[in-house]
């Protein structure tokens, strides 16, 4: 599993270490980071509690003369179809990861 982080926590993290005084010149401008100081720092970043999003469609059902709706990942039956299964939590928009054996 990969970590992921935050765009913000990164840019905020890296212009910190850019405003240290010890990377300015006398002249204003910016010197270089060395490469080793900012993988440090980079490596000091938590990872963002994120979720992989998984992707389903509603599969029409009909046990009788209700009309229902399969959710392709989890096939728990539901009687309103929404933009979300509310049993297993995948997005409805028939991704790429919606495969129906």
């Amino acid at each position: 599993m990969s970590d992921n982080i935050e765009r913000g926590a990164v840019i905020e993290w890296v212009e910190s270490w850019l405003n240290m005084d010890r990377y300015y010149h006398p002249n204003g401008k910016h010197s270089n980071i060395p490469i080793t100081e900012l993988y440090a720092l980079l490596k000091q970043i938590p990872a963002a509690d994120v979720a992989p999003v998984k992707h389903g469609r509603w599969i029409e059902y009909i046990p009788g003369r209700w009309v229902y709706a399969k959710c392709s990942k989890c096939e728990t039956v539901h009687d309103v179809m929404t933009n979300y299964c509310p049993n297993c939590g995948a997005k409805m928009d028939g991704g790429a990861d919606d495969v129906v054996d």
